[in-house]
């Protein structure tokens, strides 16, 4: 699907930040069911993944769940259509697989899916 969109998967660029722990949809991982989660990364295009970086960290030291953290009409949003686009078809194609989708064998939520079967 991501090759579909001209995506590239990468691992988390900050493990260390927790994001998918203190995701919404954790709650479902940690009863095992299988949830995911979608970001646009920290390469851009005409960037490099140092900028990005650069940029995260002066969002959340500076923006992050503060008044300054809100909508401005100069911003581009043309990724956030395209990951929501993808988010989309992903989360429809696992929703019509012929088997229910589940973790990969040895994930951390593994055991909490099989003890709910």
């Amino acid at each position: 699907m991501a090759a579909e969109f001209r995506f590239t998967i990468r691992p988390d660029a900050r493990p260390e930040a927790g994001h998918y722990y203190r995701s919404d949809h954790f709650s479902l991982a940690r009863v095992g069911i299988p949830a995911f989660s979608i970001n646009e990364g920290m390469k851009f295009k005409g960037h490099d993944e140092a900028w990005g970086l650069a940029q995260d960290a002066d969002y959340t030291k500076n923006h992050y769940h503060q008044p300054s953290d809100e909508y401005h009409p100069g911003q581009d949003y043309t990724s956030d259509a395209a990951m929501a686009r993808f988010g989309f078809a992903l989360g429809w194609e696992a929703a019509n697989q012929s088997n229910q989708v589940g973790w990969k064998k040895g994930d951390e939520f593994e055991k909490a899916r099989m003890a709910g079967q």
